[in-house]
């Protein structure tokens, strides 16, 4: 009796998932494709963050502008076959300049008491 319950349950499931991709594939119909842009023309950034003999290489990695970037870690080898396969550049010191401030902006807000203390050279 309980088998027969289940399977009616998943013969319900069943069902409703097909009438929801009939009507999903309907309105794909209507709807205008969004063009996709070829993403092999955009220069591929890194910043190696980790020390050069660490057990993993831990760095940022970006696809056209360096400050949207993800964060990834991997072993030295597969990272410099990483490296190889998407053509990377590494990010120039302006470019981590800029970077550092806008990460910097965000964690400490602008015109704070966070971000004054924060800016302030160090007291020896």
């Amino acid at each position: 009796m309980r088998e027969k319950n289940l399977a009616r349950r998943l013969l319900d499931v069943i069902g409703l998932l097909n009438k929801y991709n009939n009507r999903v594939c309907l309105m794909a119909r209507n709807v205008t494709p969004i063009p996709v842009r070829n993403t092999d023309s955009f220069t591929r950034y890194i910043r190696v963050r980790s020390e050069p003999d660490a057990r993993f290489v831990e760095f940022d990695f970006a696809i056209g502008d360096p400050s949207l970037f993800v964060e990834l870690i991997m072993p030295p080898t597969v990272f410099e076959e990483f490296c190889r396969k998407n053509q990377v550049v590494e990010m120039t010191p302006e470019q981590i300049r800029i970077v550092d401030a806008d990460l910097d902006k965000w964690r400490y807000g602008e015109e704070t008491l966070m971000s004054a203390n924060h800016s302030r050279p160090a007291s020896s």
